[in-house]
């Protein structure tokens, strides 16, 4: 999966559509950038790293068929109160960083109130690691090999195959958020 942070690093968004030609998605954070991709000749998966934000974006992400996360209840009560078509969705695992998501404990819930929601179609779960580097203390309360541990089960299931993704960027190695889905090709 191709992902868009900070404008690409200033390269463009239409230019990293372009180079992600061969990636199964492509994941934001905006659904603006969203909306971009597809008008840039996107026709394959997005998915909206950081969800949607309120009522007036459920609509979009019907029509611009962009799958988004999950990470609060309160996203569970819109989609609950507003009549869907099909909403693609992934959970958002809190494994550490302790910004946004539900605890590994609570995903089995969180999913059986997405899956009782008409429309709504549960994809996978999301973490996000919280160190940018392999090198980074593998003791430390935030390290990789940590937050797969706290994800228990759900980071080696079928379902939820979360592997922890090195990419290059212009000669850098960095670790990214994975996107715990199966089947998918990541960029390296």
């Amino acid at each position: 999966m191709g992902g868009r942070k900070g404008e690409c690093l200033y390269y463009g968004l239409e230019n990293a559509v372009e180079a992600f030609a061969d990636a199964d998605g492509f994941a934001t954070i905006d659904l603006c950038d969203a909306e971009r991709a597809r008008r840039a000749g996107w026709h394959k998966r997005v998915l909206l790293l950081e969800g949607f934000f309120d009522a007036t974006d459920i609509e979009p992400l019907q029509d611009l068929d962009v799958e988004t996360v999950i990470h609060s209840l309160w996203q569970i009560d819109l989609l609950r109160n507003h009549p869907l078509r099909e909403v693609k969705v992934h959970i958002k695992v809190n494994s550490g960083m302790n910004r946004l998501g539900f605890l590994p404990v609570e995903v089995g819930t969180i999913y059986d109130q997405l899956m009782a929601i008409p429309g709504v179609k549960v994809m996978g779960v999301v973490t996000h690691f919280a160190n940018a580097e392999p090198s980074y203390l593998g003791t430390a309360p935030a390290s990789v090999s940590r937050q797969l541990t706290r994800m228990g089960k759900l980071a080696h299931s079928a379902t939820a195959a979360c592997i922890p993704t090195l990419l290059r960027f212009f000669g850098t190695q960095k670790w990214v958020a994975t996107v715990c889905v199966p089947g998918l090709r990541f960029m390296v």
